[in-house]
């Protein structure tokens, strides 16, 4: 029986692998896709448990999990052995959609990171991440449809080996200059939350908390798109060292660690959220996760409390409360 690594492969191109070098890569991935799909999980279920998902910001750390999570079960569909047809090109389809969902989820939070600095938050930006996410996403995973690329893609199904155009046009071309461009605002990012720790003449200690706290914030949304960027560039090297070649074998090391780095993002993405959460995961109880949980399937009624009270007109006074002031 042939190979998996050999199978539905253009005459032009060396196989990815052979004999127990291929089940060794076939297993680091599902292993590895495995973690991702248990730790994307644990993840949704926390996230509605500690309720973190009121503010923007968590509700699109929720629906980057939630794409990482099916493209993980994409992932685990099957290999080229025993995939065909149209198993085959619905994996590939999957994998292309949540792929891009999970990296423009990515790129939407580092968007929203400089928003924050610049503090102009707007729930009408919420929704225009979700139309740039879904819409786009569906755009690059439609696109390979057009002369049937979608197929045996060496270990699994994806863009076929020999439509390199493809691969680098809908993916890899796109996730090279998206991460670039995270890159640098993840620089300016970090640089104007190092000017605003510098010492301020003339700001109140409430003003600096509120400051603190935005910090805090921009530091727990910056990791999930650093990690991300670390993750996909043992895949990016792996693609670009195989299309130089294709009469040659891939180098068998930089497709083992493009195979453990590649179906890692979910994984990656609980340890960020535990981490970055641990306080309130440690204060949780089997009471409470209980209460929580009957709380998300009980609809909360609003009570409308009508006062027939007549207020004087006159002056009205309130406490003045610092505002917060954007980071430079």
């Amino acid at each position: 029986m042939a190979q998996i690594g050999e199978l539905s492969l253009a005459p032009t191109r060396a196989p990815v692998c052979s004999g127990s070098s291929c089940e060794t890569i076939d297993a680091l991935h599902k292993t590895f896709s495995s973690l991702s799909l248990i730790g994307s999980f644990v993840v949704l279920v926390l996230i509605l448990i500690l309720k973190e998902y009121h503010m923007d910001a968590q509700k699109m750390i929720l629906f980057m999990v939630l794409s990482a999570f099916i493209d993980s079960i994409a992932y685990l569909m099957g290999d080229a052995e025993t995939t065909h047809g149209a198993t085959c090109e619905a994996q590939s389809f999957l994998m292309q959609y949540f792929d891009w969902a999970t990296l423009l989820w990515v790129t939407m939070i580092t968007t929203n990171l400089i928003l924050i600095i610049k503090n102009k938050q707007s729930p009408k930006y919420y929704y225009i991440y979700h139309a740039v996410v879904w819409l786009g996403a569906l755009f690059f995973a439609i696109v390979p449809f057009f002369e049937n690329t979608y197929g045996h893609a060496g270990l699994w199904c994806w863009i076929k080996r020999e439509y390199t155009g493809y691969r680098f046009g809908t993916w890899f071309g796109p996730l090279f200059f998206i991460c670039f461009g995270m890159c640098i605002t993840l620089g300016y990012v970090t640089y104007s939350v190092y000017q605003a720790t510098q010492a301020q003449t003339g700001v109140s200690v409430a003003t600096e908390n509120i400051n603190r706290s935005y910090r805090n914030e921009l530091k727990r949304l910056a990791f999930y798109p650093l990690v991300y960027i670390i993750l996909n560039i043992p895949t990016l090297a792996y693609r670009i060292e195989d299309a130089s070649h294709p009469n040659k074998k891939p180098n068998y090391g930089i497709l083992v660690v493009s195979s453990i780095f590649g179906p890692s993002v979910g994984a990656a993405n609980a340890i960020i959220f535990a981490t970055i959460n641990l306080g309130s995961i440690r204060n949780l109880t089997w009471p409470m996760i209980r209460n929580n949980v009957i709380l998300l399937f009980k609809r909360e009624t609003q009570t409308q409390i009508e006062h027939n009270v007549v207020l004087e007109e006159g002056p009205q006074t309130s406490d003045s409360s610092e505002q917060y002031q954007p980071m430079p």
